[in-house]
């Protein structure tokens, strides 16, 4: 299949780009993390948060939501076009909430995408504590294990013992050297054999 049937203004890319997946509960510190990221690596990672996207719709929309179905497809927009990204070239730092349910859409999404897959924990109690200190959106209810049920990460960390910088350099060090196989490759086989 050719990705790039559409045309592209510049020359085709000569690699596909690699995706950074922060998957944490919201508060954990993923935002954070991604920046400090940024500043700490050489090479240009892009990064935009699914909640600066949602940003494009005034909040009204957001207030009728009703059943979550504008949610859904600005979600969908946004991991489609993380994908799109890394398709043409772009190394991409994205912040994720995956719960059980949403893994296998991950996994099929992202084959072929070089993806490091970085578990953000941080305590509950901490992230409660995150969680009513912020001012940019709307409060969410925190969650906890569900979204690190899968458990398989390329690299682990509690933002609750690291700071942003330090953490940054934990996933530069796994950037340089990722493991192989990866935590998504792992992940992809176990569904297999259970299917």
């Amino acid at each position: 299949m050719d990705l790039h049937r559409g045309g592209l203004l510049g020359p085709a890319p000569q690699r596909v780009g690699r995706l950074v997946l922060l998957n944490g509960t919201p508060s954990s510190g993923k935002t954070t993390v991604a920046k400090a990221l940024q500043e700490e690596l050489t090479e240009p990672f892009f990064h935009l948060s699914l909640d600066e996207l949602r940003g494009g719709y005034p909040r009204r929309y957001w207030r009728q939501d009703h059943g979550g179905v504008l949610f859904r497809r600005v979600l969908d927009g946004y991991l489609h076009m993380l994908r799109d990204l890394t398709v043409l070239g772009h190394d991409v730092i994205s912040e994720a909430v995956i719960t059980p349910p949403m893994l296998d859409h991950y996994l099929t999404l992202y084959e072929g995408i070089p993806v490091l897959f970085v578990g953000i924990r941080c305590p509950l109690e901490e992230v409660e504590r995150r969680e009513r200190a912020r001012t940019d959106r709307t409060s969410v209810p925190p969650l906890d294990e569900p979204v690190h049920a899968h458990g398989c990460y390329d690299l682990e960390v509690d933002t609750s013992v690291h700071g942003p910088a330090e953490v940054a350099e934990l996933i530069a060090a796994a950037l340089a050297g990722p493991p192989a196989p990866s935590a998504f490759d792992r992940l992809r086989a176990v569904r297999r054999s259970h299917l």
